[in-house]
């Protein structure tokens, strides 16, 4: 009896079991998303830590010791599975030798190198590194299959400000499904809650929200939460300080890590969400604040402006201004009319332009134009 063939077999990292960050929260999309997994073998490669969790970035002994450690299991991964594309994250710091690191063991072995980046502060970190790590570095980089970035935006950067020549292709940010279909059902967004979501880091402008949270409490009843990881204790002990310097703590909160559930009700409760970041690739924060219909006030970086259009889908803010800020939240407070408008332009850019279907049909046409000369590849068609 004649065998049957198997499913292509992507190996893909980097995992968490109960993190809700977006590079992980974007990888579980991939893998549990049903058109992909009938055609490709998702094998999850999770990077478990205990210690060490708010400098990842950083090179460090413990960073040292979890590299070792996540290296091995990749590389056992590899050697058991033999898979056909290895697609990984590619981030700044210390971590693009480690992503790179671990692609080039993947291709060692005969699977395609799909590096997937991340990070709105790639360039300029990039620019301001030595010229010999630049050189090793853009060598690999150009020795990947496809590099995978989220925006036109960011293709044209790193083709133009970093020199790379390998193939790049554009694969927006998914959100997770489960909130995507609740938040779809969002409506009524009439709070006095004003949501900031993400890292608690000052590249965030977490500050920024603070000082305007001052003077907009001076004439408006309101309340603001910032919600998300804290990489850095001592951004999280300057909001702390400016929150307590201007008596704001009874409507300035810093929730720190929250559950899936907790993070549903604010998106679902909250009136406006906040989010003057200095750098930005494509935040899947935004993408799932437009989901949930929520009036955005951002800054115009990374491939926002692809989408969001100024004073239709959401308002922009220069990174930093926080005059700027403080007025935009004055006024959509004060105008419901103009939230609830904002807030449907918002999802209608979601449904018309990042939606899921699309999203899993690009990925897989990376994955096929990849393997193009590895074996043929049998095509499956969404319904």
């Amino acid at each position: 009896m004649r065998k049957a063939k198997r499913k292509l077999r992507i190996l893909i990292g980097s995992l968490t079991k109960d993190d809700f960050r977006a590079i992980p929260t974007i990888t579980k999309s991939f893998i549990k998303n049903k058109f992909l997994s009938e055609k490709y073998e998702f094998i999850p490669h999770y990077a478990k830590r205990k210690y060490g969790k708010t400098h990842l970035a950083k090179f460090n002994l413990i960073n040292l010791w979890y590299l070792i450690k996540h290296f091995v299991s990749w590389s056992v991964k590899i050697i058991i599975y033999r898979p056909d594309i290895a697609h990984y994250p590619i981030t700044s710091y210390w971590n693009l030798e480690k992503s790179l690191l671990f692609l080039k063991i993947a291709g060692v072995f005969g699977a395609k190198k799909v590096g997937h980046l991340h990070g709105g502060a790639f360039v300029d970190f990039w620019s301001n590194i030595r010229e010999l790590r630049k050189k090793i570095n853009l060598n690999e980089l150009n020795r990947l299959d496809v590099l995978i970035v989220a925006s036109n935006y960011w293709k044209k950067m790193l083709q133009e400000r970093c020199n790379i020549k390998t193939r790049i292709e554009i694969l927006y940010n998914p959100i997770n499904k489960s909130f995507e279909t609740k938040a779809l059902k969002f409506n009524d967004h009439n709070s006095d809650i004003i949501l900031f979501m993400g890292e608690i880091d000052i590249v965030k402008g977490v500050l920024d929200i603070i000082e305007s949270a001052n003077v907009v409490l001076n004439s408006m009843e309101c309340r603001f939460f910032l919600a998300g990881m804290i990489q850095k204790r001592g951004d999280l002990n300057k909001c702390k300080s400016l929150i307590k310097n201007y008596n704001l703590k009874n409507k300035v909160y810093i929730t720190g890590k929250i559950t899936e559930e907790e993070k549903m009700n604010l998106f679902r409760k909250a009136s406006i969400f906040l989010f003057p970041s200095y750098f930005e690739n494509f935040p899947l924060v935004a993408i799932e604040a437009a989901t949930a219909g929520l009036a955005i006030i951002t800054t115009p970086v990374g491939a926002l402006p692809e989408f969001f259009e100024h004073n239709k889908s959401a308002i922009y803010v220069e990174p930093g201004n926080t005059k700027q800020i403080r007025e935009a939240v004055i006024d959509l407070l004060g105008n419901p009319e103009k939230r609830k408008r904002l807030g449907k332009a918002a999802r209608r850019v979601f449904e018309e332009k990042l939606s899921r279907n699309m999203i899993m049909k690009q990925l897989d046409n990376v994955y096929i134009e990849v393997l193009k000369n590895v074996r043929d590849t049998p095509q499956i068609h969404l319904k």
